[in-house]
């Protein structure tokens, strides 16, 4: 039994039977139900019958892939559009897959993986702890940075937002952690580097801004520490570009200049004085525009010699100590002077006591004379004037 439409088709002539032969365009397939595939599907101009799905659920297949989120959303709600993107769709650009913030026919697009190349296993790896790893799929901490030279992290700004653009790279390797400075024409240098094997607390600074060098409490501004069975150099100050070096310390009260000077002289002066005070590299005498003033509340002064009670040695016994020790009693000998070294201020306060002892010998050794003399004098005949004859 023939249906109403090859009916028609056999009333009409050939020409006008064969045009309503060819088939008309599908119209869109809406479902308004749920639509459940149980099965893989593939989705695309380029799939074929028999299509061979492996272990994928679905497949998309053809040129210029891409998939659209469209949110439709009202009254206020968020409406961002969102694309997948896997490839440019260019000759000759990036295999790549990327996710696009859509506004139009095309967005910004915050994230990108590019394929191929000498791209690595695990270039971004979110582990369950929610460590990040790059290189890695297993990071250790929170951010894990794994490659076979040098792992770096670059931070630049590009001069976009109207300030200078500036690179700076965080980076370790063998030789050890650093930053490093990178200039608009490639030229690097690293102004801050630390070694491998370095001890805990090479650098610290504490809470309240003191810096330590071997220590993690540094007890002032500058705090150096070493523990070394060695003598080492605490602190060394170097100018290889000029002829002298300065160090400066000051308060609000005044301001200190320490000086190695051309001539290899050491030097240190308050600055504006007018006068300072020099260390003679050739012949290590020390100069001192000024007097030099010790400390008065700390110095032993021997005026205890003239106490009454003050037992001054009898002559005899000091001429027997000096032959027999070949120096003065409380002053300290030529060996042990070499040994020891000298105590400037207290040698001075040792030779006023023996200049106050040496005049109390005198005051006595005059006594003695004077009175000798007057016994002299009474022994001595008085002489009788020829006119006290008359």
């Amino acid at each position: 039994m023939k249906t109403m439409r090859q009916k028609l088709i056999t009333a009409l002539p050939a020409a006008v039977a064969c045009f309503l032969l060819i088939p008309t365009a599908a119209a869109d397939i809406v479902h308004l139900e749920d639509v459940i595939i149980d099965g893989s599907a593939c989705i695309g101009f380029d799939c074929v019958n028999g299509e061979v799905f492996g272990l994928y659920t679905i497949i998309i297949k053809e040129n210029n892939l891409r998939i659209s989120a469209v949110d439709t959303s009202t009254g206020g709600y968020p409406t961002q559009d969102w694309s997948l993107i896997f490839n440019d769709h260019c000759a000759g650009c990036l295999n790549k897959f990327s996710i696009e913030a859509t506004t139009g026919l095309n967005g910004p697009t915050p994230f990108t993986i590019e394929a191929g190349g000498s791209a690595t296993n695990h270039a971004l790896y979110v582990d369950d702890a929610g460590r990040i790893g790059f290189g890695t799929n297993s990071p250790a901490v929170d951010l894990h940075v794994k490659t076979g030279n040098t792992p770096t992290l670059r931070l630049e700004q590009d001069g976009t937002s109207g300030w200078p653009a500036q690179i700076w790279d965080i980076a370790g390797n063998e030789a050890g952690f650093f930053v490093r400075e990178v200039d608009v024409t490639g030229f690097s240098k690293l102004p801050f580097r630390l070694r491998p094997g370095a001890p805990a607390s090479s650098i610290d600074v504490a809470t309240s801004g003191n810096v330590g060098f071997g220590t993690y409490s540094p007890t002032s501004s500058l705090h150096v520490r070493r523990n070394s069975a060695t003598k080492i150099d605490m602190l060394t100050l170097e100018n290889t570009g000029a002829s002298m070096t300065n160090f400066k310390m000051s308060n609000s009260a005044r301001q200190w200049l320490f000086t190695v000077q051309t001539s290899g002289n050491f030097a240190y002066a308050p600055i504006g004085s007018g006068f300072d005070f020099t260390m003679s590299a050739a012949t290590g005498n020390f100069v001192i525009d000024g007097n030099f003033v010790a400390g008065g509340g700390q110095l032993n002064v021997p005026d205890y010699v003239f106490d009454p009670g003050y037992e001054l040695r009898p002559l005899k016994e000091l001429a027997k100590f000096v032959e027999e020790e070949r120096h003065l009693p409380n002053i300290p000998s030529a060996e042990q002077i070499k040994k020891d070294g000298l105590d400037m201020t207290g040698m001075q306060m040792k030779l006023l006591e023996k200049v106050e002892e040496l005049t109390l010998y005198t005051i006595a050794q005059q006594k003695t004379i004077d009175d000798l003399n007057a016994r002299m004098s009474a022994m001595e005949p008085k002489t009788v004037s020829p006119d006290s004859l008359d």
